[in-house]
């Protein structure tokens, strides 16, 4: 009978060390799997195309009533191919109070050139440049609105957006808007304070 109740008394310190055994190998598990759901994250964010914009510029001349289209270079700065790569990029023509916003479509709705326009897609590799350009424009009259774009009571903006897909997870759709404003003196395009993401 002794011999009996050592045994049952074993099997029960048995059985909670046991217990308490699987209850720490669960949270192991746990942890485990915790940071294995972290790391494939972190692999999958520095491993997923990033395309952005290298440079912007605007080419063509303003006066005489000359055709002008702004051309920014990109590039998928990932390591993975971006894949169904499809945008846009025109050219706005907006008053000072009506800067332009985060959500400014493209085309933009005054811009027939552009409604109904066939839609490419393609894959772009990692490390690989492209171009992008908007259609060519004419700002006329052109006596008119260039003391107004220089007076700074209207503002001339090239700007576009970009959406493309993911090698890694094909479900995630990523996008890329730009923008630069024309500076009327340098000629140049300076970054909008709106309109430029990459998510």
């Amino acid at each position: 009978m002794f011999c009996t109740l050592i045994i049952a008394a074993a099997t029960v310190i048995y059985t909670c060390f046991a217990r308490l055994q699987w209850t720490a190998m669960i949270g192991q598990l746990d942890e485990m799997k915790s940071a294995s759901t972290q790391n494939e994250l972190a692999i999958k964010r520095e491993l997923r195309p990033y395309i952005s914009v290298n440079k912007m510029e605007m080419l063509g001349e303003l006066t005489n009533g000359r055709s002008i289209k702004g051309h920014a270079e990109m590039i998928n700065a990932g390591r993975t191919p971006g894949t169904s790569v499809q945008g846009c990029a025109d050219i706005a023509l907006l008053p000072n109070s009506r800067p332009m916003t985060d959500d400014f479509p493209c085309p933009a709705t005054n811009n027939p050139k552009r409604l109904g326009a066939e839609i490419s897609r393609f894959n772009l590799g990692a490390g690989a440049p492209f171009g992008v350009d908007s259609p060519g424009t004419t700002i006329s009259p052109v006596g008119t609105l260039l003391p107004l774009l220089t007076s700074g009571a209207l503002r001339l903006y090239f700007y576009g957006e970009l959406s493309y897909e993911d090698t890694l997870d094909p479900k995630d759709i990523h996008h890329t808007t730009f923008c630069g404003r024309y500076n009327v003196q340098s000629h140049t395009l300076e970054i909008c304070e709106k309109h430029n993401r990459m998510d």
